[in-house]
């Protein structure tokens, strides 16, 4: 049997096919929802709104603020130092870059010293060293500092 096909109205003819009235096949009732008065409506709920939900819960990412002091770190993070020698305590250390300070005041000026420990084969040794900065200005001192005799290298932190 063929297959029952639609077909849609020609504009010559001008006339449009009839609505079919639609029947229900089974026997389903509609019932009528009476209105509810304001007390009735007052002790049902209303459905939530994302508005009115409460915000989820969740844990945060962010560690805890703490009160107490956090040690600085060693080196400082990133940029260039500037290595004026190496002592095996850091007294010595310290009294080495105030020679130097002296020696070439005018090429280090007001530069801050940076003393940092480190194990080389076993034994801490402290390195004399003067930065943070970038490696251009590191560059620039040290060639100023062996012109004037000092030795020197530049360093990462």
């Amino acid at each position: 049997s063929p297959i029952p096909t639609m077909t849609l109205p020609t504009e010559a003819t001008g006339s449009t096919p009839a609505a079919a009235p639609v029947t229900p096949r089974s026997s389903a009732r509609v019932v009528p929802i009476a209105p509810q008065t304001p007390a009735a409506a007052a002790e049902t709920p209303a459905p939530e709104t994302p508005a009115q939900r409460q915000p989820q819960r969740v844990a945060s990412a962010e560690p805890p603020v703490t009160t107490q002091a956090v040690p600085t770190p060693q080196a400082p993070v990133g940029g260039f130092s500037v290595q004026l020698s190496v002592r095996a305590t850091e007294k010595e250390a310290e009294v080495a870059f105030k020679q130097a300070r002296e020696r070439y005041a005018a090429v280090l000026g007001n530069q801050s010293p940076l003393i940092r420990q480190a194990e080389v084969n076993g034994k801490s040794i402290y390195r004399v060293r003067v930065g943070p900065m970038s490696k251009e200005s590191a560059d620039g001192l040290c060639g100023k500092l062996k012109s004037a005799g000092a030795a020197c290298f530049v360093a990462k932190n």
